[in-house]
Order: C-alpha cells, then sequence, then structure tokens
C-alpha cells in the first residue's frame, strides 16, 4: 500500500476532475486516491440478463465517517447505516432520511464535501425509486 497523498496533490487532482466536469458534462469523471476509496454504496443483486448488479455510490469511507454518522445517530436515520438493507416498503423512510440528511448537510458542511454530499443524495432519491423494479427486491448498504 502507497503512503497517503499529500493534500497539495489531493487538491491538484480534484481541479483536474473539476476541469473534466466542466469540458465533458456528460461523463461522471471519480479520482480513487489510496486511503480514501468509494466504499459506501446501495446495491441489489444481479438479475438475470443484467451482466452486473446495480450500484448506487452513497459516499467514499472518509466523507461517510466525518459527516454521514454524526448525521445517522443525530436524525435517526436507518435505512443508510452500514451495513443494513431494506426493501420496497421502506422506500418513502429512505426518500424521507435522505431529505433530512440533504437539511442537516446544508447546515452543517461547507465546500466540495458539501457538494459531494449533495450530488450523492440527488443520485440516491433518483436511483433508489428506479431500483425497485421487482416487489421483493431488497437493496444493501454497506
Amino acid at each position: 500500500m502507497g503512503k497517503p497523498f499529500a493534500p497539495a496533490l489531493r487538491e491538484a487532482v480534484q481541479a483536474a476532475m473539476d476541469r473534466l466536469s466542466q469540458e465533458f458534462p456528460e461523463y461522471e469523471f471519480y479520482a480513487v486516491l489510496e486511503g480514501d476509496k468509494m466504499s459506501v454504496s446501495v446495491s441489489r443483486d444481479e438479475r438475470p440478463g443484467e451482466d452486473f448488479g446495480l450500484e448506487i455510490f452513497v459516499a467514499f469511507q472518509s466523507i461517510y465517517n466525518q459527516y454521514w454518522e454524526p448525521a445517522i445517530e443525530e436524525l435517526g436515520i436507518r435505512c443508510f447505516i452500514a451495513p443494513t438493507c431494506f426493501g420496497k416498503d421502506k422506500l418513502k423512510q429512505a426518500l424521507r432520511e435522505l431529505g433530512l440528511m440533504r437539511e442537516w448537510t446544508n447546515r452543517n458542511v461547507t465546500g466540495k464535501d458539501r457538494d459531494e454530499i449533495l450530488m450523492r443524495i440527488e443520485g440516491l432519491e433518483k436511483g433508489l425509486p428506479e431500483a425497485f423494479d421487482r416487489e421483493d427486491t431488497i437493496l444493501y448498504v454497506g
């Protein structure tokens, strides 16, 4: 395992990612730096005919630890405790909890971290209803 990236290098990589996102808005770009991997997501088992199962990213581990965990505890969020799972019967609750997380983020987080969390919440709000393509669908958070 390599040594952690220096803050200056991390900022340079983020600046490059921002430029790419502006130049090519039709694509999503991700920089995975050692020690800061995307590790919390919502997933669904593969369906027949699918090459891979559904996965909706929630947060890098560092962002999840720093912001999601305190918000989960403070707000009483249940659907996004890692690890957990939930079915379609909890979809309204999950969407309500994402709304609470958005409000909490707007009050407690600033800068790029805030933007990243809000972007992920938006993706979850769009992706979760689409993920329940069958009544027996179970989504896994972890």
